[in-house]
């Protein structure tokens, strides 16, 4: 019992040093405004080199089983947002200019979001 839970302890450790390195790019992603999807845009690419990183270099966080929740969680959060900004219920109550530039910034920071997780 002592040596799984031990064990287990390590794998945390390793875990917690490898996910501390991609905080400041949730944090980014989480914290953006809803008229912020370029600074999304412009997260996308350091963060998935990051998440590269964290596939290769850990002991732990190297699995599907790993990888897939994180993954989902992240395209999850990045859909919020484009959500957020693209309510239909209140896009259309906007200037068409605005609301062109908004659909147009939802439709990149999506492309973005493919191109750098199919890369």
């Amino acid at each position: 019992v002592y040596g799984e839970l031990q064990k287990l302890y390590i794998e945390a450790k390793d875990n917690v040093k490898f996910l501390t390195t991609l905080e400041r790019h949730f944090k980014t992603i989480s914290q953006a405004g809803a008229s912020s999807l370029t600074t999304i845009i412009d997260t996308l690419p350091s963060m998935m080199n990051a998440i590269r990183m964290v596939w290769v270099i850990s002991r732990h966080y190297n699995t599907d089983d790993r990888m897939v929740p994180l993954m989902v969680r992240i395209a999850w959060e990045i859909a919020n947002k484009v959500a957020t900004v693209i309510n239909v219920k209140t896009i259309f109550r906007e200037s068409a200019p605005q609301a062109i530039r908004k659909i147009g910034d939802a439709r990149a920071c999506l492309d973005k979001w493919s191109k750098t997780y199919l890369a």
